[in-house]
């Protein structure tokens, strides 16, 4: 672990210039390239631009993103000591995140802003009663992720669960999330629904993906797919290397799988399932990358494979590049997928399902370009980066003026 960089700074330094009876502060566990983190960065930089002054303040580590936050005009403050991963023992990981509660804390107090947010578990869990202690009036909970039905993550809802009665609102990012919060004992009238929105901008002008698959070492005539997603067992790399082993040997012949995303453990076993079905040519293990919308301008088919969702942003990411995007119908995903008409959605662990969905986008080019046309013009159309920060700030202007989430019309729960 190395000590942190940035201290509290007096009250009038604590975001960008803006008015200071708007300020806020994120807290997360740090600015990586997570959907949260990229969410949280984008949101984060709008809201700036919009005159909000905005501090994240990350409770493992800065992360690749904080820089990007930071020449937005975002303030990002670590934790008082970085954890050196994102992952760490569990002993250590609790010291770590009882100082970074502290930290929190003391910075609360010091700069009094008007509002804190709370993103992921561990933040919310550590951070909110240093919040609470602190007497911030106006505390928000954001859940991105559904609950499963047993491990750790079930276990810490029940903590959650004592903490939600705390909160000012607490804000789902799909209908699925919003039902579990539901089941938790939330109140429908301090629940609010804001879908995650892309920023338009990043796929208004994409490469040709000629260019691009020339620097990927990738055949112009080959049939690419992509999947976003950090190499973790829920995510279903497993099953999408199954359902590539399914396809017809044609298919397979002409197929390269681009799998973008950090590798949380799961690489080794992967690359052996590969192997041991004869499929590992196929695939390509870019890592952790930056340049997402320029890897997806490359690509033919989206693919989802995850056994729990939120609202991923992935799917979103793939729909504003013009992907068919085939996905498991779990979580937030119907929310955004209208099956056959901007992608389809198959049942979660089911490689012969999944298979079958890219058999059929795979075999007909007119279909990818109708469904991925379709898919573009819902994203534009309905989950915009604009708009979602236009959620954002009527929840903040309707909380500082004494309103329920469920006063609020653009975070109602009755949406699309």
């Amino acid at each position: 672990m190395k000590p942190a960089r940035d201290h509290a700074r007096p009250r009038h330094e604590i975001g960008a210039a803006g008015d200071p009876a708007k300020q806020i502060v994120f807290v997360t566990l740090s600015l990586d390239v997570g959907g949260t983190d990229r969410h949280l960065t984008a949101l984060s930089s709008e809201l700036v631009r919009r005159g909000w002054p905005v501090v994240i303040y990350c409770f493992n580590r800065e992360g690749v993103l904080a820089d990007q936050a930071r020449a937005a005009g975002v303030r990002v403050i670590p934790p008082p000591v970085q954890a050196e991963g994102r992952r760490s023992v569990a002993l250590r990981r609790l010291v770590t995140s009882l100082r970074a509660a502290r930290g929190l804390r003391k910075l609360l107090e010091d700069e009094q802003p008007r509002i804190v947010h709370f993103f992921l578990t561990e933040p919310y869990i550590f951070g909110a009663p240093a919040a609470r202690k602190a007497g911030v009036p106006i505390r928000i909970m954001s859940r991105r992720e559904v609950t499963p039905e047993h491990g750790r993550l079930h276990l810490a809802r029940r903590l959650e669960a004592r903490i939600h009665g705390e909160m000012t609102a607490i804000i789902g990012n799909s209908r699925r999330v919003v039902d579990d919060l539901i089941g938790e004992g939330v109140k429908r009238e301090r629940l609010g629904l804001i879908y995650s929105g892309v920023n338009l901008s990043a796929f208004a002008n994409p490469p040709a993906a000629i260019e691009v698959r020339r620097e990927l070492g990738i055949a112009a005539d080959a049939l690419v797919l992509v999947k976003i997603a950090n190499l973790i067992e829920y995510k279903g790399h497993a099953d999408l290397i199954a359902a590539i082993a399914r396809l017809d040997r044609a298919t397979r012949e002409r197929l390269v799988v681009l799998l973008v995303g950090r590798d949380d453990g799961a690489q080794p076993a992967l690359r052996e399932q590969a192997a041991s079905l004869g499929v590992a040519d196929s695939l390509r293990f870019l890592g952790q990358r930056s340049d997402v919308p320029r890897l997806l301008a490359a690509a033919d088919i989206g693919v989802h494979a995850s056994h729990m969702e939120g609202f991923a942003n992935a799917i979103l990411e793939g729909m504003a590049a013009g992907l068919p995007v085939a996905a498991t119908r779990v979580g937030g995903t119907p929310d955004a997928i209208i099956d056959g008409v901007t992608g389809l959605l198959v049942p979660a662990r089911d490689p012969a399902a999944l298979a079958a969905a890219i058999e059929r986008l795979a075999a007909d080019s007119d279909l990818r370009r109708r469904m991925g046309a379709a898919a573009r013009e819902r994203i534009n159309s309905a989950f915009g980066l604009a708009g979602c920060v236009d959620g954002y700030e009527a929840l903040y202007r309707g909380l500082m003026a004494g309103r329920l989430p469920c006063e609020i019309r653009a975070v109602g729960l009755d949406q699309r």
